[in-house]
C-alpha cells in the first residue's frame, strides 16, 4: 500500500511537471521568464533529488518509531532491527526515480495531464501485473527482467548485512536508476525541441 501511494505520488508529480503546466496554460508564462527549457527539466530533477530521499527517510523513521512503540525491538528471539531497513531505502529511491523519469518522458510529449496519467498508469500497472503473473506462470517467466518492478528487490538487502557484495543487488539498482535517467534524458531532448501549443 505504501509503495503504491509513493509511486502514484511520483507519477502524479511528473505528469503535472510539463503536461500539467501546458494543460493549465501556465507553461507559456513560465517560459516567458529568462530561463531555458533545459532549466525547467533540471528543476524537476532537483525536486526529485530532494523529495525522494526525504520520503525514504520518513519511511524509515516511521518503521523505527513503530517497532519501538510496539516493543518489537526488544523481543528475545525475533526482534526487529530497524537499521537493517536502511539499505532497502536505496531500492525505494531508485523505484521512485524510475517511475518519475519515465512519466517525465511521457509528460514532455503531451499537453494533457489526464492523458499522461492514463498512459503512465497503464504502463506501470501492466508492468506490475505482468511481473506478478510471470511468478506463477513459468511459461512467461522470461519476460520478468524487462519489467520495472522485477528490479525492485529490497528483501535481500534487508535480510543480508553483506548485500553489497552481491552484484545482482547493484544490477537491480542500476536498472532502476537507468530507467529514471533515460526518462529524464528523453524528457530533456523532447521538451527542448518540441513546439508548445498556445493556451486555449
Amino acid at each position: 500500500l505504501v509503495l503504491t501511494i509513493l509511486c502514484i505520488w511520483a507519477l502524479g508529480r511528473a505528469a503535472s511537471a510539463i503536461a500539467g503546466e501546458i494543460d493549465r496554460g501556465t507553461m507559456e508564462l513560465l517560459l516567458a521568464q529568462p530561463i531555458r527549457r533545459s532549466q525547467v527539466i533540471l528543476a524537476h530533477l532537483l525536486v526529485d533529488a530532494i523529495v525522494f530521499p526525504s520520503l525514504c527517510a520518513a519511511m524509515w523513521v516511521g518503521t523505527y518509531c513503530g517497532t519501538w512503540w510496539m516493543g518489537l525491538q526488544d523481543l528475545p528471539r525475533s526482534s526487529v532491527e530497524p537499521w537493517r531497513f536502511l539499505a532497502a531505502l536505496l531500492c525505494v529511491f531508485s523505484l521512485l526515480f524510475a517511475v518519475s523519469g519515465v512519466t517525465m518522458a511521457i509528460s514532455a510529449q503531451g499537453r494533457s495531464r489526464a492523458r499522461v496519467w492514463g498512459w503512465a498508469i497503464s504502463i506501470f500497472l501492466s508492468m506490475f501485473l505482468i511481473n506478478v503473473l510471470a511468478q506463477i506462470w513459468p511459461a512467461i517467466a522470461w519476460i520478468r527482467p524487462f519489467m520495472l518492478f522485477y528490479h525492485y528487490q529490497p528483501q535481500g538487502m534487508i535480510q543480508h548485512e553483506d548485500w553489497y557484495t552481491n552484484p545482482a543487488s547493484w544490477l537491480h539498482l542500476g536498472v532502476l536508476v537507468g530507467f529514471g535517467a533515460a526518462g529524464y534524458l528523453c524528457a530533456w531532448i523532447t521538451f527542448c525541441r518540441r513546439d508548445l501549443p498556445a493556451p486555449l
